[in-house]
């Protein structure tokens, strides 16, 4: 038996085959070259909208400063006052039991004295 017959697959390429595929690459590269140029075009416009919002940013963070400011100060003196009662309702609650304590003990002497 003979070998089967297979078509013979050219290697070589044409002319114009190579030039076509010169002709896609110059394209494909052209291609790229732009697509390069607007990212940078891109990138240089992102910069400076960054930059105009962190000045929009820096600007309201200045005027609202004052209001941040006074905010704070209300929630400190606001925190102090609470101390303050908390504190004042401490110091009378004691006082209060101090003296109980006191009178009973006075009461419980008493009562000894009497019964002696």
């Amino acid at each position: 038996m003979a070998p089967h017959q297979t078509a013979k697959i050219s290697t070589v390429t044409s002319a114009s085959q190579s030039t076509t595929c010169r002709g896609g690459r110059q394209v494909q590269s052209q291609v790229v070259k732009q697509v390069e140029e607007l990212d940078e075009v891109e990138d240089a416009l992102a910069m400076d909208t960054d930059s105009d919002a962190a000045v929009e940013m820096s600007e309201t963070t200045q005027t609202k400063n004052g209001s941040l400011e006074q905010l704070v100060a209300d929630m400190v003196g606001g925190q102090r006052r609470r101390h303050a009662k908390l504190k004042e309702g401490a110091g009378k609650a004691y006082n209060n039991s101090y003296k109980k304590v006191q009178d009973s003990i006075n009461t419980v002497f008493d009562e000894h004295e009497n019964e002696a």
